[in-house]
């Protein structure tokens, strides 16, 4: 069991005056059977005027935040602290084959609650050259896991990692043709690839405990939110893996939120009046929070 303390700050600075803003902020972690939230609490700067709280389709929490007066700078601040436990589930050779979950999540009908992660989403469409990719993983009869590990670790080895390269808007298609991106497309990928081949497939994000990296690439996520796949198994759940940096996703990171795909889960978005431009900038400080100990003498 860890717990850990996250303080997620986005400052707009605008060209021009705002009269008046209003952003929605998905920045309060769930709590699932393997992390807990123990606090949250959202700031603003200047002081919010009026806030509403309710859960999104997907059952992500969701904060609308009003500030009724003029200004040039927000600030909104998160501080969550999140409990963590070990999770369940991510034996590869114990999984079903691939064609059963297929199979099972075309029964569960264009009504049911797999439905939104089988569908094409704007940033993770289908397209032929990823479904070919992502066939070379999934032989007949291989578990799952098995196969979505091993598309994993094939993004992992063969897309570098490149800040800058990408932005938010970046499609999985075009993150594919550059062979480079950052964590939001190596998920768009993996998803994509995954839905080609008729498994329900979800978008995560939230933050990685960076103290704990091992391997040549360094894990991103020290200065940013984070972001990874997950893969619907029946009889077990969502099971999460992060392309970035290889890994099946254990409790050294807190899920925020999920959805089809990052437009559905942008952890603050808003609308101003008035304001022309403005430079955006986020930071986040992850960190274990150790309980104090008696000194002794």
């Amino acid at each position: 069991m860890t717990t850990y303390r996250i303080v997620h700050t986005t400052r707009y600075a605008f060209d021009r005056e705002v009269t008046s803003c209003e952003v929605e902020a998905r920045l309060r972690p769930p709590n699932l059977y393997h992390q807990e939230g123990c606090f949250h609490q959202i700031v603003a700067r200047p002081l919010i005027g009026r806030r509403r709280e309710w859960g999104d389709k997907f059952g992500n929490r969701v904060s609308s935040l009003t500030v009724g007066r003029k200004l040039r700078t927000l600030e909104v601040t998160a501080i969550n602290l999140v409990r963590t436990l070990p999770r369940a589930g991510q034996d590869s050779l114990g999984s079903i084959p691939w064609e059963d979950v297929r199979r099972l999540a075309r029964e569960d009908g264009e009504n049911g609650e797999l439905a939104p992660f089988l569908e094409e989403s704007p940033l993770a469409e289908p397209d032929p050259t990823i479904a070919d990719y992502a066939r070379v993983s999934f032989a007949p009869g291989r578990p799952v896991i098995a196969a979505t590990r091993d598309l994993v670790r094939r993004i992992y080895e063969d897309f570098a990692y490149a800040p800058g390269a990408t932005d938010v808007r970046t499609t999985a298609a075009e993150a594919f043709r550059l062979r480079r991106g950052v964590c939001q497309d190596f998920a768009h990928m993996g998803i994509a690839g995954l839905r080609a081949l008729g498994l329900p497939a979800r978008y995560v994000s939230g933050y990685v405990d960076t103290s704990v990296t091992k391997g040549a690439r360094a894990r991103p996520g020290e200065d940013a939110s984070h972001a990874w796949l997950s893969v619907y198994v029946p009889g077990t759940g969502w099971i999460d893996f992060d392309p970035t940096n290889n890994r099946a996703v254990d409790e050294t990171y807190v899920i925020l939120a999920w959805g089809r795909d990052y437009g559905d889960i942008v952890p603050l978005q808003g609308l101003a009046e008035g304001g022309g431009g403005h430079k955006l900038s986020v930071s986040v400080d992850m960190q274990r929070d150790e309980p104090a100990r008696a000194a002794h003498g």
